[in-house]
């Protein structure tokens, strides 16, 4: 639920059971304008999280009326289709495979491998997890990302194979109005997924380094501390096909793993 008030600010909400009794470790937050990514979820049936708004005024033992209105998530059968969802839409994704870890996130797939999608969580989780997923669903830096609500694990998968995608084509256009691609790049939209890509290596930085896959397209390999090859190396990469906003245009990344996922050819 959220308020219709349009001055919606100085609102507090306050996690409890179903029975209405509050929760042994609270969560409540100040919720300014109903910031997409501060706006708190109305959990699948059953679950626990009923939320209660109250809105002051700047004055003692006043109560601002405002009307509620419900926001359940909307049940999405493939990354692909929450991605057609406008930015700050709840959307809750089933049996989806944890493809890559890192510190301030995780990536998720379908198991077919169509679609992938960054996961703003602090919940633990470890490759190959199968997991169900529900959270508004936004733009962070050119790419599409779920900031999760609810993290449910229902078991382990077989590793999914990245799938093999000239330099020239990674990031893809874009999906749909909502979902960026590339600048100027053309072919399906792969942002999220695991790949494999590429190239000569044509410079190194402090956290990563660029492959040329072919004359004029440059892979920016986000590599962070993973130990990077010398300029001149032929390598292949294993990682999350991402972006970055660059100069006001969306660039093509790759974000390994591993030390392993870098594979010096020659």
């Amino acid at each position: 639920a959220r308020s219709s008030y349009a001055g919606n600010w100085d609102i507090y909400h306050q996690t409890v059971s179903s029975t209405g009794v509050p929760s042994g470790n609270p969560e409540c937050a100040l919720v300014s304008d109903l910031d997409p990514n501060l706006r708190p979820a109305i959990l699948a049936s059953g679950a626990t999280g009923i939320l209660f708004y109250l809105r002051t005024q700047n004055y003692a033992n006043m109560v601002c009326s405002v009307t509620l209105s419900e926001q359940s998530p909307q049940y999405v059968n493939s990354i692909a289709q929450a991605k057609t969802k406008a930015q700050g839409t709840p959307v809750a994704l089933e049996d989806k495979v944890v493809t890559a870890v890192f510190p301030e996130c995780f990536y998720i797939e379908d198991p077919d491998r169509i679609g992938g999608i960054k996961v703003f969580s602090t919940v633990p989780v470890s490759r190959n997890d199968l997991v169900d997923v529900t959270g508004p669903i936004t733009v962070s830096d050119g790419e599409r990302v779920i900031t999760a609500n609810t993290i449910v694990f229902k078991g382990t998968s077989a590793p999914l194979e990245p799938l093999g995608i000239r330099g020239e084509y990674l990031g893809g256009a874009p999906l749909n109005a909502y979902t960026p691609g590339v600048t100027g790049c053309y072919g399906p939209h792969n942002i999220g997924l695991l790949v494999t890509t590429w190239g000569k290596v044509t410079s190194v930085g402090s956290d990563y380094f660029y492959l040329e896959p072919k004359a004029g397209t440059q892979v920016k390999v986000q590599s962070g501390s993973l130990t990077k090859p010398a300029v001149g190396k032929f390598v292949g990469v294993i990682g999350i096909s991402t972006c970055e906003i660059n100069a006001g245009a969306v660039c093509r990344v790759v974000r390994p793993r591993a030390q392993a996922d870098i594979r010096i050819f020659k």
